[in-house]
């Protein structure tokens, strides 16, 4: 937080928002779907969810009969469709190419952090990206679990339950390093969504681990306006979030050069460690309405979701 000329900053309570971050989530969730149904890039060469496969192979949900072949296993036959007619009829089932999805927000103290320049807190701007994307791939028929608190589930009951351990978390001003799962399958995908202000340090390392195993996904930067823009002048104190110190940085204007640099560097850290492990990267900033946001995330979330 600051004291400034130019703008306030605050945190936001944590029992509070979370209802009114769910809602927009599930208005988010419903615009991303149309969205990527929409977008050509990834959908003319693969697709994402269950429900889309549309091949033969092995499954669990019914797609269509097929007319019996000579020198087929006549364990396949389907008698009771076949006992209707003359023909002799295989039930097919519908490829399943099952992925677990991960997510993993950022719930630390710093995320409820605000300026007067944003719309949001960067946490309740977490929270809409990453229930909207839960419930869509729930909705399409994938497995979804909160990295590092649930196995991933198709269950409608799934986002519920994420719902309810985000809210622990958020109590708890839950910090830690992107977990890492213990011999992930191929199958999985990570999507994580923090500020990266504070954990920045080992998520070169975090998606190396993942890459390793072949698993890629998309990392969600998100900062606040006065993060990014640095826009204090006159005689500016910072205060901590996480540790309560104070920095006395004189005049903000003759930092604000050197602060800009330092940033884009980081911001630019981020982008390249993403890409170097076959992540997808987007960077959000919270002055952006949540429908904007919409639009800018969905080629990164193809390619995240696609099968390629």
């Amino acid at each position: 937080m600051s004291r400034s000329a130019i703008l306030e900053t605050f945190t936001i309570q944590s029992d509070f928002y979370l209802p009114l971050s769910i809602a927009k989530a599930l208005d988010l969730s419903a615009s991303l779907e149309r969205l990527l149904a929409k977008n050509q890039t990834v959908s003319s060469l693969s697709s994402y969810g269950l429900h889309n496969r549309k091949r033969a192979g092995l499954g669990e949900r019914f797609w269509q009969y097929r007319a019996y072949e000579i020198g087929e296993d006549a364990n396949k036959i389907d008698w009771r469709r076949s006992a209707r007619g003359d023909q002799l009829y295989v039930k097919e089932k519908e490829f399943e190419s099952l992925r677990d999805y991960y997510i993993w927000i950022d719930c630390a103290a710093s995320m409820k952090f605000v300026s007067t320049l944003g719309q949001d807190d960067k946490l309740t701007r977490s929270i809409n990206f990453g229930v909207a994307i839960a419930d869509l791939l729930l909705r399409s028929g994938d497995r979804v679990g909160l990295l590092g608190s649930s196995a991933p589930s198709s269950s409608r009951a799934t986002l519920d339950k994420i719902i309810h351990q985000l809210e622990e978390n958020i109590s708890n001003n839950f910090t830690s390093a992107v977990p890492l799962l213990n011999k992930p399958s191929k199958r999985s995908k990570i999507i994580i969504i923090s500020d990266f202000l504070n954990n920045s340090a080992n998520l070169k390392d975090t998606l190396k681990y993942y890459a390793d195993f072949e698993i890629s996904g998309l990392v969600v930067m998100i900062n606040d306006p006065c993060e990014v823009e640095f826009p204090f002048s006159g005689e500016t104190q910072f205060f901590s979030i996480e540790n309560n110190q104070e920095y006395y940085a004189g005049d903000a204007e003759l930092v604000a050069e050197q602060y800009h640099k330092v940033f884009e560097k980081h911001k630019l850290q981020i982008k390249e460690t993403a890409i170097e492990n076959r992540f997808q990267y987007y960077h959000h900033v919270t002055n952006q309405s949540v429908d904007a946001a919409g639009h800018d995330i969905v080629e990164s979330l193809s390619f995240c979701l696609a099968d390629i």
